[in-house]
C-alpha cells in the first residue's frame, strides 16, 4: 500500500512539475514522457504497480524503448536516480512483494526469467 502510495504521488509530482514548468533540484519534469495519466496501460507507474507479470514487463520494455531512442538523454541522472531503483525492485524485489502481498499470483520459472530479460535490457540501454 505504501508503494502504491509513493508512486502515484511521484507520478503527480512529475505531471505537475511539467505541466506548471516548475524547475526542481533533479528535474523531475524531464521524466514527463513516462507518464500517461488518460491511458493506463501506457503509464509506467500504473504498469508498475500492477499485479499482472505482463503489465509489469511492459513498463520495462517501454523504458528499454525510450532509453533508445534518446527520450531521456538529458536527464540520465535524473532517470538513475528516480527510475533504476523501481527497476531493480521489479527485478529483484521478488521475495519483498512476496512479503507486501504483490505478487498473489503465483508464476512459473519461464515468466520470471522474461521479467529478468527485460531487467537486463533496461540496464544494457541504460548504459549504452
Amino acid at each position: 500500500m505504501a508503494l502504491k502510495t509513493v508512486l502515484r504521488c511521484l507520478r503527480s509530482l512529475i505531471v505537475f512539475t511539467k505541466e506548471f514548468n516548475i524547475e526542481t533540484r533533479n528535474q523531475v519534469y524531464k521524466l514527463h514522457a513516462i507518464c500517461n495519466v488518460k491511458d493506463e496501460t501506457t503509464d509506467f507507474f500504473s504498469n508498475c504497480l500492477s499485479i499482472k507479470l505482463k503489465d509489469r514487463q511492459r513498463s520495462l520494455k517501454m523504458l528499454v524503448r525510450m532509453l533508445e531512442d534518446g527520450t531521456f538523454k538529458s536527464s540520465l541522472k535524473t532517470f538513475a536516480h528516480v527510475i533504476m531503483p523501481l527497476v531493480d525492485y521489479q527485478v529483484f524485489g521478488g521475495k519483498t512483494q512476496q512479503a507486501n502481498s504483490r505478487d498473489t499470483i503465483s508464476y512459473g520459472k519461464d515468466q520470471k526469467v522474461n521479467t529478468i530479460d527485460e531487467g537486463l535490457a533496461v540496464y544494457t540501454s541504460f548504459s549504452a
